[in-house]
């Protein structure tokens, strides 16, 4: 029996050793090769054949490749012989459907444990299409959170991990003030006014763990 080839990438050591553990129970898949940051996956993609990546949907990027939307659209676009299966913790439909518009093959919420991991790799294998649903835990802090646009989740995620406002934009390839007024939206969309309440939402919605 073929065995599927798989590369994993998180930024995570516990999230990559632990979706090792389990694959490796699975004689049909091999875990060929491990990458933690944006610029290693598209190194190992370019060197060698994978036929499943198993990416996070926020890692560690650089001003070439960046994460995110952005990131994983240059990666259907650049390697379509790969099956990309984002595992991660967003909630947000707007994102899940942009995702599914970029032409990932399946997205899984990390919360849903290793049985649907399996579930969708399984899938992929068969050529079926994967997409896990929002929880929709949260209450009104949750369903103000996952109203928020795919240009303003971009950038409220960059904000949390600590980016300013020109670091986001030069990621992102926007202007300074674009960046801003997506940053302003979202606050009126969020209920908060100043930088400190808007971090404070998003670490109690647990939006981008």
């Amino acid at each position: 029996m073929k065995k599927i080839k798989i590369v994993l990438a998180d930024d995570h050591a516990v999230v990559l050793m632990g979706v090792r553990g389990v694959l490796e129970r699975h004689p049909q898949y091999q875990v060929a090769c491990e990458v933690r940051t944006s610029g290693e996956l598209v190194e190992a993609l370019r060197r060698e054949h994978f036929d499943i990546a198993i990416i996070d949907f926020s890692m560690p990027g650089d001003e070439v490749y960046g994460d995110g939307v952005r990131f994983i659209g240059y990666l259907v676009r650049n390697f379509p012989e790969v099956k990309f299966l984002v595992f991660t913790m967003l909630s947000n439909r707007l994102v899940l459907d942009r995702l599914c518009e970029l032409g990932v093959q399946g997205v899984v919420r990390k919360d849903a444990g290793m049985p649907q991991l399996l579930s969708a790799l399984d899938a992929l294998s068969k050529g079926r299409r994967v997409l896990s649903p929002c929880t929709g835990e949260g209450g009104d802090l949750h369903s103000r959170l996952t109203s928020l646009s795919v240009k303003e989740y971009e950038v409220l995620r960059l904000f949390v991990s600590g980016l300013r406002v020109c670091e986001i934009a030069r990621l992102l390839r926007r202007s300074d003030k674009t960046i801003s007024a997506q940053k302003a939206s979202a606050k009126r969309r969020l209920g908060v006014t100043t930088d400190q309440e808007l971090l404070a939402c998003c670490l109690e919605g647990h939006f981008f763990d």
